[in-house]
């Protein structure tokens, strides 16, 4: 019902607001007649103009405000004899009037149009920038001063499993394990008091944690900004998994093949090679099996 209702005024507010300005108008003309004094004409006709400013504009407002000082102009000509004096000091007060409503009206109007075209340009970037995010191969954590979350894209949810509205409002720290929390909260206070942090501007590696409580490594890039005295911070978080293991491939087939070349036999070179494979894989236990040729 609202809904309706809100429909039904915006389909029919003009054009009664349109019949408002020329009844008044109208009645003004008539009751300036009658009150011999011009009384009526600085009275009744900036109303007019008001009514015509929500109607039609600021061209309805031009023409309203030049047909009461005309409308003004000829209740001085045809209204019955009064007091010349009141009734011309009246007229000239009620032209003055206006003229001062017609050129208000006509101010705020530009005022409104400069609003409606700065509003709909954010608009228009707020959905450009809502685009590009949504469809940046990274993922983008958008949250404000006190770490809470607020705008996350599809890239986020492939990295951490969390859906755009399970974590709208929650803070940051449901992505990160336990042990880098409270250095965070204190990160977060610190840069609140003082604006500066060693991190903002920079790239860092770190450890995620996602839905299912697994970790991850990341590469994080940190900004921020202020906006009416509040901040706000962005992340540009990249799963770098695969070049992790990439890099503990290499990093192990380096390992081995210098064990081997600095070894006269495999047994002796065998204890080298689960060491490196071991930290490089991040294994506790490791084991070689070596095939008995003579077996």
């Amino acid at each position: 019902m609202p809904a309706l209702a809100d429909t039904w005024m915006a389909q029919w507010r003009p054009p009664m607001l349109g019949l408002l300005t020329v009844v008044i108008l109208v009645g003004s003309f008539i009751l300036d007649l009658m009150t011999q004094r011009g009384i009526a004409a600085w009275a009744l006709y900036p109303i007019a103009i008001l009514a015509a400013k929500e109607w039609r504009g600021k061209w309805a407002v031009v023409a309203t405000a030049l047909t009461a000082a005309g409308l003004t102009v000829l209740g001085a000509l045809v209204s019955p004899a009064g007091h010349a004096g009141i009734d011309f000091v009246n007229r000239l007060f009620a032209i003055a009037m206006i003229s001062a409503v017609g050129v208000m009206c006509l101010w705020l109007e530009r005022k409104e149009e400069a609003h409606q075209r700065t509003e709909a340009s954010r608009q228009h970037y707020e959905i450009t920038l809502r685009s590009v995010v949504q469809s940046a191969a990274d993922a983008i954590v958008l949250a404000d001063g006190e770490g809470n979350i607020l705008s996350w894209n599809k890239a986020a949810t492939s990295v951490f499993g969390y859906l755009e509205r399970e974590v709208l409002g929650k803070p940051l720290t449901i992505l990160m394990p336990e042990r880098y929390r409270a250095a965070h909260q204190r990160g977060l206070a610190h840069v609140r008091a003082t604006g500066e942090s060693k991190l903002i501007g920079r790239t860092v590696e770190l450890q995620g944690l996602r839905k299912d409580g697994g970790e991850l490594p990341l590469e994080l890039s940190l900004a921020s900004w202020k906006v009416r005295g509040e901040v706000f911070f962005s992340g540009i978080i990249r799963d770098i998994s695969v070049r992790k293991r990439e890099e503990s491939h290499l990093a192990a087939q380096y390992a081995v093949t210098r064990a081997l070349a600095d070894s006269a036999t495999i047994a002796e070179a065998a204890p080298r090679i689960l060491q490196a494979v071991c930290e490089t894989g991040g294994w506790e236990v490791g084991a070689i099996w070596v095939v008995d040729a003579d077996a």
